[in-house]
């Protein structure tokens, strides 16, 4: 893929459009779904996801360049250009901080998004209260849990492994922080516990 085509994929993705979040609706991360949103964007441009998965030492450093990508802003208000050149940026980082071979720089940052909205799903219904002070009930766990299998299953049937992967990094993650999670209800079968 020549450069001008990588370019024109990283303004195009980064242009959105991003899912409204409905008003009244409160504890939503709109990121959580933005960088899924760029994954799939991504995707219209021939990205085909490598089968193979690295060890959990990558896949958190993966999802750490994610969160450096991000830079804790709501990435939907970033301008197309800006957001695009943290995309390169991120694309670069990548090559730097995870191994992950000869993946093309398009490929690399959807699985870096896949994996990141996984992880970052799982670990944020694992916590006590959301970042605005939402307590997670046991009902709500239940439901972004179902919500994220469901996501995982059908991106694993399209041949994309690395939300499922995101998933089973999320207990490391929460840990490498210092935070507890509240995982006694997560099914035993679960990616989570891989």
């Amino acid at each position: 893929m020549t450069a001008d085509l990588v370019e024109h994929a990283l303004l195009r993705a980064a242009s959105g459009p991003w899912l409204p979040i409905p008003p009244g609706v409160i504890g939503v991360d709109p990121n959580t779904a933005d960088v899924y949103t760029l994954a799939i964007a991504l995707e219209d441009f021939g990205v085909r996801y490598p089968p193979n998965l690295p060890d959990k030492s990558v896949g958190l450093a993966i999802v750490n360049a994610v969160e450096w990508f991000i830079d804790a802003k709501l990435i939907r208000v970033v301008p197309a250009n800006l957001l695009a050149e943290r995309m390169r940026g991120l694309g670069t980082r990548l090559s730097r901080t995870a191994d992950l071979g000869d993946v093309p720089t398009l490929a690399r940052l959807a699985l870096a998004f896949c994996t990141w909205h996984g992880c970052i799903n799982m670990a944020k219904s694992l916590r006590a209260a959301t970042a605005t002070g939402m307590v997670y009930t046991d009902d709500v766990r239940t439901r972004e849990y179902e919500d994220l299998k469901t996501t995982w299953t059908d991106e694993a049937r399209r041949g994309n492994p690395w939300v499922r992967y995101g998933v089973s990094l999320a207990r490391s993650l929460e840990l490498s922080r210092g935070n507890v999670p509240n995982d006694d209800n997560v099914p035993k079968d679960s990616p989570y516990w891989e």
